[in-house]
């Protein structure tokens, strides 16, 4: 090789160096686009969702998922900060803070602003909102109909949202697809399934605890699996040889195989389900209200395994049903209203009764009608009478 040749490839080496240094940006969540409906904005104040399942680690989520819904179809949500220091004001919640905390939340608050790892700092706060939640909840003021019409005056809003989490939690669940479990557990699961059948907890009532229950059938399904993988290697190698320890040791492996398809077995899942509330900023009133539960599993064995994403990704798709489902409502069922509540009228200050007044003005200027319709029937007859007289 030539000087001109060592000279190119240590330039190239040298350019392939500076190149790696620099960065790639990947767009993980896109902006949203909003489409107002009939070109419209209104505006909307999201009050914080109330978790009965989690005990606040799935709130953020969820508010998050219903501005980016609200917004997507032209409700202006108010600013979060505004919404949650209005509600402290009028202590419908509580501030959080290090006072009245117990001992081990302080310790775990102060654990978090350590030199953790992110996963670390993940699981504390997990723990500490685990922690929190337990304690005895503390009296706050009832958020009834005047006081959404106060917070709707102070921060100018029409409608006002309320969210309940109902259910979030992770977990596992049988499957028979082999490109979500793989190929090996899918042969096992439809193996163990056709011979024993399902392993029940209920078979093990006799025991009482529930936990041992789903233990034992738990082992049990790994036993049957295990004794399947065995019955299969003894018999692959006793085709092949006449060896009594070669059988022995081919037993032994099919039934470690066995074992490991029943750990790996399973595939992830996240379930969410939400209620949402709307109601007249003005009067109270509730407007609409309906559920949604969205659950998701992996697409493949490929998919990551990321709890947290499937987490957002099921509550963005329950937030987006929801909000699809009242704009729907909005737009064409809420004006046919009326028959549920007699006489209604969607005025400035609400949805509410026609006033006694506008009936009572109705019916004056039906009477006044009448009155000039008879005085000019009076005066025709008159005019009559003169003109046969002529």
């Amino acid at each position: 090789m030539g000087v001109f040749g060592r000279r190119f490839w240590v330039w190239g080496l040298v350019f392939f160096v500076i190149s790696s240094c620099s960065y790639r940006s990947q767009q993980t969540l896109a902006p949203v686009k909003p489409e107002p409906v009939d070109g419209k904005w209104r505006r909307v104040a999201i009050l914080p969702p109330s978790d009965y399942a989690t005990g606040g680690e799935g709130s953020l989520f969820v508010y998050e998922a219903l501005e980016d819904a609200f917004f997507s179809k032209g409700f202006m949500p108010a600013a979060k900060e505004d919404v949650w220091a209005l509600l402290v004001r009028k202590g419908i919640i509580k501030a959080l803070g290090p006072k009245g905390l117990s001992p081990t939340s302080m310790v775990m608050l102060g654990e978090l602003q350590g030199p953790w790892s992110p996963q670390m700092k993940k699981h504390l706060a997990e723990a500490l909102a685990t922690n929190m939640a337990k304690r005895e909840p503390e009296e706050t003021a009832a958020l009834g109909p005047e006081v959404v019409s106060e917070i709707a005056r102070e921060l100018g809003v029409r409608l006002v949202v309320r969210a309940r989490i109902l259910e979030l939690g992770t977990g596992l669940y049988e499957c028979y697809n082999p490109l979500v479990t793989g190929i090996v557990p899918f042969v096992f699961n439809v193996g163990q399934n056709l011979i024993w059948g399902k392993a029940s907890p209920e078979g093990y009532e006799f025991l009482g605890s529930e936990g041992i229950q789903e233990a034992l059938a738990w082992a049990t399904e790994l036993a049957q699996k295990a004794a399947i993988g065995a019955a299969a290697g003894w018999a692959v190698v006793d085709g092949t040889s006449p060896m009594e320890w070669e059988r022995d040791v081919g037993a032994l492996v099919g039934g470690g195989i066995g074992l490991g398809s029943h750990l790996s077995g399973k595939a992830h899942e996240v379930r969410v389900r939400l209620r949402l509330l709307v109601q007249d900023a003005q009067s109270g009133d509730v407007l609409w209200t309906n559920s949604a539960e969205v659950r998701v599993v992996p697409e493949t064995v490929f998919s990551p395994k990321d709890l947290e994403t499937m987490k957002e990704l099921a509550i963005r798709e329950a937030a987006n049903q929801l909000v699809e489902n009242f704009v729907a409502f909005f737009t064409e069922e809420l004006p046919k209203i009326s028959p549920i509540y007699l006489e209604m009228a969607w005025t400035p200050r609400g949805l509410r009764p026609k006033e006694l007044e506008d009936v009572k003005a109705y019916a004056e200027r039906a009477e006044e009608a009448a009155r000039r319709a008879e005085r000019a029937a009076e005066k025709a007859e008159r005019i009559f009478e003169k003109t046969l007289r002529k």
